[in-house]
């Protein structure tokens, strides 16, 4: 059984197509989403793996992010499960997988871009265990300045680079491959990933 993880919100695109016997991980940054996502499975390595497995989940991003983006990964992951059952495709939200992949931090701020100076934000706190704060919610640019001048946050997310143009790239995009630590560790279950990868 396989599973695909397919981050499509912010300028990276990224997939992971994961099982027990193979895991195949492709990103691509800056491309037209569109062309880009079918190349990735229009691969004969891809072709094989999905021919000789069966389809468990398909995750993607949802609720915030680029709205074209968004739209592309959801409605190429419905076409992969095109008469399957609809229950297989399973959305997460790009701040809770920034969030859960942030260091040890009383205050996170996730930042992503979502228009021209337009920002969704959202509040974590990652001491001892990772929880939300807040809810997703929206600032414009001066508007979002003055709240991080104001207020003591580690910075993540794609749009944070707009306000702090030497993040590390680890802490910027919600990729395939952070969408799947953060399944199992929702879910409780070990992270064997690393040591198969």
């Amino acid at each position: 059984m396989l599973d695909i993880f397919i981050s499509s919100v912010t300028s990276q695109l990224s997939v992971l197509i994961f099982s027990d016997r193979i895991n195949y991980f492709k990103k691509v940054e800056d491309k037209d989403f569109l062309v880009e996502l079918p190349k990735i499975f229009d691969n004969d390595d891809v072709k094989k793996i999905l021919k000789d497995d069966i389809l468990g989940n398909i995750f993607i991003l949802s609720k915030v992010g680029k709205l074209t983006g968004m739209r592309i990964g959801e409605s190429f992951a419905k076409g992969l499960i095109f008469g399957d059952d609809e229950g297989k495709l399973i959305r997460f939200n790009a701040h809770d997988v920034l969030g859960f992949f942030s260091k040890s931090e009383n205050k996170i701020l996730s930042i992503i871009k979502i228009r021209k100076n337009s920002y969704s934000l959202a509040l974590f706190s990652n001491r001892n265990v990772f929880r939300r704060i807040s809810r997703d919610f929206e600032l414009q640019g001066d508007e979002l300045k003055n709240y991080i001048e104001r207020n003591r946050f580690f910075l993540i997310g794609e749009g944070a680079k707009d306000f702090l143009p030497s993040i590390d790239e680890k802490y910027l995009f919600p990729d395939a491959l952070k969408m799947f630590h953060y399944h199992r560790g929702i879910n409780g279950k070990d992270n064997g990933f690393d040591t198969c990868m």
